[in-house]
């Protein structure tokens, strides 16, 4: 809105532009309709079976509980000393719970945030066995100076 197309002409206008909104009077807040990322379809009757789930994203204590049981059900070790494999528990999480909607790397800082509160324990590979290698490597979560790859399970 300057007349002129120069720096001094253009500051001038943003100022004015300025002014004139901190001076009007509050307007009412513009409301606009909530976009749908899919169309429409024709009579907008789709079917409940092939809508997606809606996201639901747990708190930390519920998203604990969860990720231990999962655990529970892929750890190996001796009594006292159990240990699951992150990448075993990841799989599992996101096969029974697809309505948290959570990528490998949510998953695994939402894992560092519950081990730094104390909610769960989890433990790196002191001796890498060479033929679970792959889940070593899928595993790993580094944190600060550490690289973890197991969570514990303390029955």
């Amino acid at each position: 809105g300057t007349p002129q197309a120069s720096l001094e002409a253009l500051r001038a206008a943003l100022l004015r532009d300025l002014v004139t909104k901190l001076l009007a009077p509050a307007a009412p807040p513009v409301v606009l309709p909530p976009t749908r990322s899919a169309p429409l379809p024709a009579n907008d009757l789709e079917p409940a079976a092939s809508r997606p789930p809606p996201m639901v994203r747990p708190d930390l204590d519920g998203f604990s509980a969860e990720v231990l049981a999962a655990a529970r059900g892929h750890a190996e070790g001796w009594p006292g000393n159990r240990k699951a494999f992150i990448s075993r528990v990841w799989q599992a999480i996101r096969a029974a719970r697809p309505e948290w909607g959570l990528s490998e790397i949510e998953f695994k800082g939402m894992l560092a945030e519950a081990h730094r509160a104390g909610r769960l324990v989890l433990a790196n590979a002191d001796l890498k066995d060479k033929k679970n290698l792959k889940d070593f490597e899928d595993s790993a979560i580094g944190y600060k100076n550490t690289i973890w790859h197991f969570i514990r399970i303390e029955d």
